[in-house]
C-alpha cells in the first residue's frame, strides 16, 4: 500500500480498509461467541499464558487482556485463586502480576488482580517468612541486597523486616551497617535504630560510630525544624 499510494488511489484504499475492518468486526463477534463456550476455569489459564508469552505479538497479548476484562470480576478472581498452590502455575501468576501492569490500565483487571493478591497475601507471606528463615542460614554476600530491600520497605510485615535485619547483622559488615545507617533517612526504618546502634557498638568501628552520631544529630535537627 505504501509503495502504491498516491492521491488518486486514496479512495480505493479507504474502501479496502473499510471492507477489511468490517470483516475484522465480524470475526471478532464470532470469536467472542466462540469463547463463551468455555468456562473461566478452562480459559483463564490459557489467556494468562498468552499474556506472559513475550514471543507473541503485543496486540495479541492485549486482546487476551481485553477478554479477561470482559469477564465478571468474581469469576476472574476465583479462577486465579484456584491456580495458586500449583507449582506449574505459581510462576505464571507472578509473571502475570507484572505483565498486566505493563500492558493495561484497565480498571476491572487491576481491581481483580489486587483482590486476588490480597486474598493470597497470607500464603505469600508465609512463603516469604520461610524463605527468610532459610536465607538467614546462608553467608553468601549475594543475598545482602535482597535482605536490605526487605528490611527497609514497610510494605513487608514487621516480623519479616526484623528477620531480614537479623540476617544482615550476622554478616558483621561495615558496608552493610553503613547502608543501614543511611536508610534511617526514611522514618519508617527508625524502628530498627536500637538494633543497628547495638551492632555498631559491638563492631568497635570508630568511623561507623561517628556516622551513627552524625545521623542522629541530623535527624534531631530535622525533627526540630519540622516542629518549628
Amino acid at each position: 500500500i505504501y509503495a502504491n499510494m498516491d492521491t488518486q488511489s486514496i479512495p480505493r484504499f479507504i474502501d479496502i480498509y473499510q471492507l477489511s475492518y468490517d470483516h475484522f468486526l465480524q470475526l471478532d463477534d464470532y470469536f467472542a461467541k466462540g469463547m463463551g463456550k468455555y468456562d473461566d476455569e478452562t480459559i483463564v489459564p490459557l489467556l494468562i499464558k498468552i499474556i506472559n508469552d513475550p514471543k507473541r505479538n503485543l496486540r495479541t497479548r492485549e486482546k487476551a487482556l481485553k477478554i479477561l476484562a470482559q469477564k465478571s470480576e468474581p469469576a476472574f478472581t476465583e479462577a486465579l485463586v484456584r491456580l495458586m498452590g500449583n507449582p506449574q502455575t505459581d510462576q505464571m501468576l507472578r509473571e502475570f502480576s507484572f505483565n498486566v501492569l505493563d500492558l493495561t490500565k484497565d480498571e476491572e483487571i487491576l481491581l481483580a488482580l489486587l483482590d486476588f493478591l490480597n486474598r493470597s497475601k497470607d500464603r505469600e507471606q508465609r512463603m516469604l517468612s520461610s524463605a527468610l528463615d532459610a536465607l538467614g542460614s546462608f553467608s553468601d554476600p549475594k543475598i545482602i541486597p535482597s535482605l536490605h530491600y526487605i528490611t527497609t520497605h514497610d510494605s513487608f510485615p514487621y516480623d519479616m523486616r526484623k528477620k531480614a535485619l537479623d540476617a544482615l547483622l550476622e554478616f558483621k559488615s561495615p558496608t552493610v551497617l553503613t547502608d543501614l545507617i543511611h536508610a534511617f533517612d526514611n522514618p519508617v526504618n527508625l524502628i530498627f535504630w536500637p538494633y543497628v546502634s547495638e551492632a555498631v557498638k559491638k563492631s568497635g568501628n570508630a568511623e561507623l560510630y561517628q556516622l551513627m552520631e552524625k545521623k542522629a544529630f541530623h535527624l534531631f535537627h530535622e525533627f526540630r525544624g519540622g516542629a518549628e
